[in-house]
């Protein structure tokens, strides 16, 4: 600090500084330079003493007092500053009051107090404390450059999208909870409850006294600790081990277990391994154990342990779980990506002039457009033979599309003309609204969902519309296939032999095990022939859009307040041919996977005994002159044969259905609650009147759930 006169009271002083313009802030202080009567504002000082009796002169761009809490002196400390020498004070009330440094001068003199390397000499500062004062410095300067790198690292990692964090997802939370033995919600919003340590056995072998009750807990603890379902399979692959049975039994067929070869010969059991099970006793000793005490002890069933050694390799360890690490199938290959990635790259893209502390993108030239790029990648393409690969794809693709539509129009053509011949397409139109009106408020609430399932005749241009709300039922494969049986009983009894049906690829609707037993179920019991054709990815275009569009187009300026309204508008929308309108009740949707539990086995083998591979069947058919076998094809061809699956048996493993006498079963006996918010988002609109009044008792009526489950759960698609 520089020398100067006695200060008077509310005196200003002036340090010499070649940094920011100076902030004034009042400072009591006291030595041998200055002294003053009152407080004296003081410039480029950031520091307000509360104390009149302890006092603290100090440069703003320093730390010392950062060195004084550490030091635990009561008394006040003589540090060296550049500007003065200063009392720092150990009083927790002065050292609150220390402001942030300001950032230095990069245009400041190598003899700048503000330089923390200059250090002016002064006869009334002591070696030692000057020697605090420069350890002090580094220490914050490596402070410093801690915090710039991890800025830097932040910088980095900066993206326009927020992050994704996987642990806070829903299902990474329920997972956890499942494998740690938690209670928890599950996806259906049902409670499931916690695992819990179950009685032991009363077997011959007396694993209840081997095994103390304070151990058994202490086991149970640490395998559900693990919360980790690969490591459980290492700990069940540890005790649980397997031999080739000692003895087997003869067991004798009967008519209910055989099936077809009802006799009374013996067989033997075809079983050939038995698993031994074990646990450590309080002396880390493996003993052996009943199966009912193992898994009573674990709080597992058996299955779990048949999965472990099912996928226990030779040399001991244990399959990784690949559940949800599978990656989608796309419809571009990698290889193919990469290509175009590496074409992109060597455009030689730069760093950005303005922005490259804060972004990690990089920009190609101005004059170079996405035309320009592909023009020279279709170059590139020929140069490396790459485009020779993909335009096969290509054409297969295009192919196969003209093949199913030509199947389409012949069947279309056929139908025209041939009374025992229906050919339809089929598909679920996207959710209408209730209420749908252009109020603001109703962009901002949940509504009721109502669904259309349309079925568009070919023949004679019949559409038969099947329609109803998400509280008579859901838009899953039982719901679809009811309707189905709907429209074939109904052409069934119009004298109509054959079906041929049409649809995209929507496995939880239309490609599924539960519609191909009711099509297995009908084709037996009405002696009729039913074919189902997928339409080519991406081309799934129909006449059945046609009607969907004109229910929307017709809506569009028409405010609808309850799902009546758009029965309505259905049945008036096409005024030659008017669309045939059914509403569906609960008393019309049958619980079609308890029909595919009943009447089929097998869904893995066809006769070759080669896997099916269900997503690339093209045409699927159910014949009343095959019981109980499904025919299929991969291609379109007419030329192909088709492949043959028996539904009745696996492997040496048969069942016996007689479709004669199953019926089928409702699949609900209530209607089906909204959730609690949508529920309380349809009472807010009533009350605003944004729904009209006539339209409130429909919606005070509806059922709702006090847990508030995801709202898409209520629309689960099987």
């Amino acid at each position: 600090m520089h020398s100067g006169p006695l200060c008077k009271e509310s005196e200003t002083v002036v340090l010499p500084t070649q940094q920011d313009p100076p902030r004034i802030v009042q400072e009591c202080f006291n030595n041998d330079n200055y002294s003053c009567e009152s407080h004296t504002e003081i410039e480029s000082l950031n520091i307000i003493s509360k104390s009149q009796d302890q006092m603290i002169l100090l440069e703003k761009n320093q730390y010392f007092p950062e060195c004084s809490r550490y030091n635990n002196r009561s008394s006040l400390t003589k540090v060296y500053t550049p500007n003065a020498t200063v009392y720092v004070s150990s009083n927790q009330e002065i050292l609150d009051d220390l402001g942030p440094p300001s950032p230095e001068d990069p245009f400041a003199t190598d003899s700048d107090p503000n330089d923390r390397e200059y250090y002016p000499t002064d006869q009334n500062s002591s070696s030692e404390i000057e020697d605090e004062a420069i350890q002090c410095n580094k220490n914050n300067e490596n402070k410093e450059n801690e915090v710039s790198k991890e800025e830097t690292n932040k910088n980095k990692e900066k993206s326009r999208k927020r992050k994704r964090d996987y642990k806070n997802w829903r299902r990474n939370i329920i997972k956890k909870s499942r494998n740690s033995g938690k209670s928890y919600m599950n996806w259906k919003g049902k409670q499931q409850q916690a695992r819990e340590l179950k009685l032991p056995c009363d077997c011959r072998m007396k694993c209840r006294e081997k095994i103390s009750p304070d151990l058994r807990q202490n086991i149970f603890k640490e395998y559900w600790e693990l919360a980790d379902v690969n490591r459980q399979r290492d700990f069940i692959s540890k005790f649980v081990d397997f031999k080739k049975t000692s003895r087997t039994r003869r067991r004798t067929h009967t008519a209910d277990n055989v099936g077809e070869n009802n006799s009374n010969e013996a067989e033997c059991s075809r079983r050939q391994l038995t698993f031994v099970y074990h646990l450590n006793n309080d002396s880390k000793e493996r003993i052996q154990v009943c199966k009912i005490f193992f898994l009573n002890t674990l709080c597992i069933c058996a299955q779990v342990v048949k999965t472990v050694l099912h996928k226990k390799l030779p040399s001991g360890s244990v399959v990784e779980d690949k559940r949800g690490k599978v990656l989608k199938n796309s419809q571009v290959d990698d290889t193919f990506k990469q290509h175009v990635r590496d074409h992109i790259n060597s455009f030689e893209p730069i760093e950005s002039h303005y922005c490259r502390k804060k972004s990690q993108r990089l920009y190609l030239p101005s004059n170079l457009n996405i035309t320009k790029m592909y023009g020279l990648y279709q170059e590139y393409c020929v140069e490396n033979k790459i485009s020779k690969l993909l335009q096969i794809e290509y054409d297969v693709h295009l192919h196969n599309k003209k093949l199913a539509k030509d199947v389409k129009n012949s069947d279309k053509e056929k139908a025209a003309h041939n009374n025992t011949f229906c050919a339809a397409v089929f598909d679920l139109q996207q959710i209408l609204p209730v209420p749908k009106s252009e109020v603001g408020l109703c962009y901002y609430k949940l509504k009721l969902s109502t669904y259309n399932f349309t079925i568009y005749s070919l023949g004679n241009r019949d559409c038969f519309c099947y329609m109803w709300y998400e509280c008579i039922a859901k838009r899953g494969s039982s719901e679809i296939g009811s309707c189905l049986l709907s429209f074939v009983l109904d052409h069934i009894h119009k004298g109509v032999k054959e079906f041929s049906f049409y649809s995209d690829n929507c496995a939880g609707q239309n490609r599924n095990k539960f519609l191909f037993s009711l099509y297995n179920y009908l084709s037996q019991k009405y002696k009729i022939t039913i074919r189902h054709s997928f339409m080519e990815r991406g081309h799934t275009q129909n006449e059945g859009d046609s009607v969907h569009s004109t229910i929307e187009n017709a809506s569009r300026h028409v405010p609808i307040f309850s799902p009546d309204q758009w029965i309505t508008l259905v049945r008036t929308v096409r005024k030659n041919q008017p669309y045939i309108v059914k509403e569906i009740s609960q008393e019309n949707i049958f619980d079609l996977k308890k029909l595919q539990q009943d009447t089929t086995l097998n869904w893995d083998k066809d006769d070759e005994n080669e896997k099916v591979s269900w997503l690339k069947i093209k045409i699927i058919e159910s014949n009343s002159s095959f019981p109980n076998i499904l025919l299929f094809k991969y291609e379109y061809d007419n030329n192909q044969l088709y492949r043959k699956i028996n539904l009745l048996q696996k492997g040496r493993k048969k069942m016996v259905a007689n479709i004669e006498n199953i019926n089928l079963t409702l699949l609900y006996s209530q209607k089906i609650p909204l959730t609690k918010k949508k529920y309380e988002h349809l009472q807010f609109l009533c009350n605003k009147l944004v729904i009209a009044s006539q339209y409130h008792e429909f919606f005070e009526r509806l059922p709702y759930i006090e847990n508030n489950v995801t709202d898409r759960e209520t629309d689960e698609e099987d």
